[in-house]
C-alpha cells in the first residue's frame, strides 16, 4: 500500500505543476494578448489623428491651387511684369530715375553712447556718485 500512495502522491503532484503551470501560461497569453490590443487602439488614434491632419491640409491646398489658378490670366499680363520687375528688382525704364530710400531696422539704428542720470540704473548712479566724490576729495 505504501508503495501505491507514493505513487499517487507524485502524480497528484505532477497534476498540480502542470495545472499552475497551464494557468499562468494561459493568464500570461492573455496579458500580452492585452497589451498588443492596447498598442494597436494607441497607433489607430495616432493614426486618425494623423489622417485628420492630413484631410485639412489637403482642403488647405486645393484652395490655395485654386487661388493661384484665379492668379494665373493676371500674372501672364505685361502690367504684372514691369511692376514685378521695378519693385523687386529696382530696374527702371529708359529716361526714369529711381530713388531708393533705405529702410532702417531697429538692430541698425545707433545706440546711445551717454546715458542720462534716468537711464542708468541704480548700481551706475551710485558709481557716478563715489566716481564725483572721490574728484572732489582728489
Amino acid at each position: 500500500m505504501t508503495l501505491f500512495s507514493s505513487r499517487f502522491k507524485k502524480k497528484k503532484e505532477h497534476s498540480v505543476f502542470w495545472l499552475l503551470f497551464l494557468i499562468f501560461l494561459v493568464l500570461g497569453m492573455g496579458i500580452f494578448a492585452l497589451a498588443l490590443n492596447v498598442k494597436i487602439a494607441k497607433e489607430k488614434t495616432a493614426a486618425e489623428k494623423e489622417l485628420k491632419f492630413l484631410e485639412a491640409k489637403l482642403q488647405q491646398l486645393k484652395i490655395q491651387k485654386e487661388e493661384y489658378l484665379k492668379k494665373i490670366p493676371e500674372v501672364e499680363g505685361q502690367e504684372y511684369l514691369e511692376k514685378v520687375s521695378r519693385e523687386d528688382f529696382n530696374l527702371q525704364k529708359e529716361g526714369e530715375k529711381v530713388i531708393i530710400f533705405p529702410i532702417i531696422k531697429e538692430s541698425q539704428k545707433p545706440k546711445k553712447q551717454f546715458k542720462d542720470d534716468k537711464d542708468k540704473n541704480f548700481f551706475e548712479k551710485i558709481v557716478k556718485k563715489i566716481g564725483q566724490t572721490l574728484d572732489k576729495i582728489f
